[in-house]
């Protein structure tokens, strides 16, 4: 995909993982689905099983500014207990990267929209026995308030209700952060580079950022978790298990799909299945539509 002068690229690590609908979305159901199943299923919905199909992939943007990663999945060999379909990961993913003509040491940036075990993993990778930055050259951007919100994990554990992140800010952020390669930002909306912007979109996780490529004429807008599948388009106000405070997730949702909707921008999702990204169109009745 092409941004103005940026090259955007999407790194798989995980092609498919299957979800119950009734698990993630609060009160969304398969009947209300129907009128949108003939692009939903079969890629992205699966009507027998009811169950939400998602992607796990990171965003590599060239340009001129610089290469830029953005959300580093969850990593090989990440103890992870909570969530067996992410622990002790063995994919190819930095040989997918490599097929781009990329290694390691080409990334300038790396982008963490917020610090959930699938989006930071690949921050670091286990050598000699210890965890070392990935990413031996880049520096690694995270908001204030997401780094210290997880950082109590470090000292004295995380609450019950988010004990499935336990153990990720320990191997895939702390050993960027002592090697003196984070940047951590305390205002996101006034901090810029490699042609990038960060826009606050808190509700998912308290300090969730998204991250803003403006070509001028075009533009890209990385959501991270502002939504996960396609139907949160046309259901921005539905409710997921997956947020730390519902209320502020809708807000942030339905203020990214105005910005695209309004500036035509890019939508380029952390799980939507290939191809990955979308334009936002607005209906008639003032609701969205996704546009392939």
């Amino acid at each position: 995909m092409q941004i103005g002068s940026a090259q955007l690229h999407a790194v798989i690590e995980q092609d498919v993982l299957s979800f119950p609908l009734a698990v993630m979305q609060v009160g969304m159901r398969h009947e209300d689905l129907a009128p949108h199943l003939d692009w939903l299923a079969p890629e992205f919905y699966d009507p027998a099983a009811q169950a939400i199909l998602l992607s796990h992939h990171s965003w590599v943007v060239r340009s001129p500014a610089g290469t830029v990663l953005v959300d580093p999945c969850v990593g090989n060999g990440k103890h992870r207990p909570a969530l067996p379909f992410y622990d002790a990961l063995d994919t190819p993913w930095l040989s997918r990267l490599g097929a781009l003509g990329l290694a390691p040491e080409d990334i300038d940036f790396v982008v963490c929209t917020h610090l959930h075990v699938d989006h930071c993993g690949w921050n670091t990778r286990l050598e000699n026995g210890r965890w070392t930055p990935t990413f031996p050259n880049a520096r690694y951007i995270f908001s204030r308030r997401e780094h210290d919100f997880w950082s109590r994990d470090l000292h004295g554990g995380l609450p019950p209700e988010l004990a499935f992140n336990a153990g990720v800010f320990g191997d895939s952020v702390a050993p960027v952060v002592e090697a003196g390669q984070a940047v951590i930002v305390d205002e996101p909306e006034r901090f810029t580079f490699a042609g990038f912007s960060l826009m606050e979109t808190p509700g998912h996780t308290p300090g969730h950022v998204a991250a803003v490529l403006d070509a001028r004429s075009d533009g890209a807008l990385f959501c991270g978790d502002v939504m996960h599948w396609p139907a949160q388009i046309c259901f921005p106000d539905s409710r997921s298990t997956s947020s730390y405070d519902d209320d502020l997730a809708i807000r942030s949702r339905r203020k990214v799909l105005d910005l695209c909707a309004d500036r035509g921008w890019l939508l380029a999702t952390a799980h939507f299945r290939g191809p990955h990204a979308c334009r936002v169109e607005r209906r008639a009745d003032g609701g969205y539509m996704p546009v392939w």
